[in-house]
């Protein structure tokens, strides 16, 4: 990433994956000297200097033109893949690569004390805004799976169920919402994916169904044990 302000990666929510930053002698993609910020990931080995060559990268220009995101070849999840990763479902995205998506309701936990003196299971700090993101995800997911609309997508929400995807793909690898457009990560359908996994929301659908069903069968249950039988102290037939 090239920018003028050492603040703007934070813009790409990459500040935990920057390996160091350097002051670029040379004209950047804008025609201007600027600072490049370099992404650490498992191929940083193969460029122990990075400076700016339009020849050999491919850039793209930021929102507003605060910042140029940059890349040397196609990134792929193994090299984007972070040292330690949340368990999650293989995604099929639109690049044609699987992807580990984490769900947002399965995240490391520490023990707490509940009010009644028993251990409970409360989100790890770091990973609350994520928990919080997802439940605000989950409502769309879940209210969907049986909407008329296969994908209930829209212009109006695509670009916040995208940021919300991307932001759970970030937990595992080196990626910001910028850099998943850039490689084309998303269309219709693997948003869809993205979002049913990362919210759990067919298996929390499932067990929601599962728990509907099991009141409704123990109601029915209960009500033909207050039935009387039909024939109960009727007089046998002569």
């Amino acid at each position: 990433m090239q920018s003028g302000s050492p603040e703007d990666h934070l813009t790409l929510r990459l500040g935990d994956g920057v390996a160091w930053a350097s002051t670029d002698s040379k004209l950047g993609p804008t025609g201007k000297a600027g600072q490049l910020w370099h992404v650490q990931t498992k191929d940083r080995a193969r460029w122990p200097h990075i400076s700016f060559d339009e020849k050999s990268q491919t850039w793209i220009r930021g929102p507003g033109g605060k910042f140029w995101l940059g890349t040397v070849g196609v990134p792929t999840p193994e090299s984007l893949r972070r040292p330690e990763i949340i368990d999650g479902t293989y995604c099929l995205l639109n690049d044609g690569n699987r992807w580990i998506m984490p769900s947002g309701f399965d995240l490391p936990c520490v023990f707490g004390l509940g009010d009644d003196g028993e251990l409970s299971d409360l989100v790890k700090r770091e990973f609350v805004p994520f928990y919080e993101a997802t439940v605000k995800a989950f409502e769309l997911a879940a209210n969907s799976i049986d909407s008329e609309l296969a994908i209930p997508i829209t212009k109006d929400n695509r670009t916040e169920v995208a940021t919300f995807v991307a932001s759970m793909l970030q937990l595992n690898y080196y990626l910001s919402f910028e850099l998943a457009i850039m490689l084309g990560l998303f269309d219709l359908p693997s948003l869809w994916r993205g979002l049913i996994l990362a919210t759990d929301a067919e298996k929390i659908n499932s067990m929601i169904d599962a728990k509907v069903e099991f009141d409704e069968k123990k109601r029915l249950e209960g009500l033909a044990e207050d039935t009387p039988d039909s024939n109960y102290g009727s007089e046998a037939s002569a």
